[in-house]
This record gives structure tokens, sequence and C-alpha cells, in this order.
């Protein structure tokens, strides 16, 4: 290849073109492990859970599977912020970043919550 006049030793392959077409970059946004692909697919699999949950669940998979964001944002109608801050918080929570994860310890505390009330309510009564 030839650029200004000097002859280079770059070849082709490595500016991501074969040929004149450009090469899809592949990329790996999330790298589950075999336990944490299992547990989302069971998840996905519940009757009572939000649609967001559900997205962010098959956006992992989707990575997973070397999906990239164009792909996850068309199928899933979802923002690049948005699954970039899922990706960042996955990255450093694993599997606690997962909305149904945190869904499921708000219900629990709003529980414990309502139980100490009544605990005090008793007291007083």
């Amino acid at each position: 290849m030839e650029i200004n006049g000097t002859e280079s030793n770059v070849d082709l392959s490595t500016l991501g073109t074969d040929k004149g077409t450009v090469t899809k970059i592949k990329k790996k946004y999330v790298d589950l492990k075999a336990s944490e692909r299992a547990n989302l697919k069971q998840l996905s699999k519940r009757k009572f859970i939000s649609q967001k949950a559900l997205k962010q669940i098959f956006a992992f998979l989707l990575f997973d599977k070397g999906g990239t964001m164009t792909e996850a944002m068309e199928e899933l109608a979802l923002s690049p912020q948005t699954l970039m801050q899922w990706r960042k918080d996955f990255k450093i929570n694993r599997m606690d970043s997962l909305l149904i994860i945190q869904e499921k310890k708000k219900i629990d505390d709003d529980n414990d919550d309502d139980s100490d009330e009544m605990e005090s309510f008793d007291e007083q009564n």
C-alpha cells in the first residue's frame, strides 16, 4: 500500500477493510458467566416482571451473544444512554444491578418498614 508516495507495510485487513468493504468490528459488551446466563433466562420467564426489567435482561443476553449497541437499540427501543448505563452498572455490581433484583429489594424493604410500623402500633395499644 502506498501512502503519500511512500510504500507502507500496513495490510488492508488491519485497517478494518477487506477488498474495499468495511468489516464489522467484533466487540463483546457483556461477558456473562454460565450461571448468570442461566439466571437471566430463568428471570425472563417470570410472569410478573416489568417491561423495563425484561428489556434489560434481553439486552444483556443479546450483548453476550455478540449483539451490537445498534441492534439492541433497534430491537428493544432503548436509548444508547440507557444501554451504556446498564452495562456500566452491570460491570460494577453484576447481577445485583438488575432492575428486577432492585425492585425485589425495594419491595422487601417496604415490607420490613410496614412490619416495623405494625410492631410499634401493637406496642402502643
